[in-house]
């Protein structure tokens, strides 16, 4: 299996932050961002999250052998955008994706909040 996931970067784009992960040469990937680590369960073969960890589907994209996942916090229900809102680091960016042969998973731990805040005095 080649390298996977070695750099990661979040950034904000407007209100969605963006994760960028690289190298990450696989295709038909999946990307959560969870409030709990996803569970042992979580694999290649088992891309889906344990119910209990606070998983949300994020939108992805991958390019070469760049994966973008964005996170819509405007998009969330509101019990589970108050459930991110309350929460503090670490967050988990849990990744699953294939390119046959291979295929793969993984959990990044994410400490900046992927709720954008808002200015002014806090």
């Amino acid at each position: 299996m080649p390298p996977i996931a070695t750099s990661a970067q979040a950034a904000f784009q407007g209100r969605d932050m963006t994760f960028t992960v690289a190298p990450w040469p696989l295709d038909g990937s999946v990307a959560f961002l969870c409030l709990r680590k996803p569970g042992g369960e979580f694999s290649a073969q088992n891309p889906r999250p344990a119910p209990d960890a606070g998983c949300v589907p994020l939108d992805v994209e991958s390019s070469g052998d760049r994966l973008t996942a964005t996170f819509a916090a405007a998009t969330l229900s509101p019990a589970l955008a108050g459930e991110f809102g309350r929460s503090a680091p670490p967050w988990f960016l849990a990744l699953a994706g294939e390119r046959a042969p291979f295929a793969a998973s993984t959990v990044l731990t994410v400490i900046d909040s992927p709720i954008p805040s808002d200015p002014g005095p806090s």
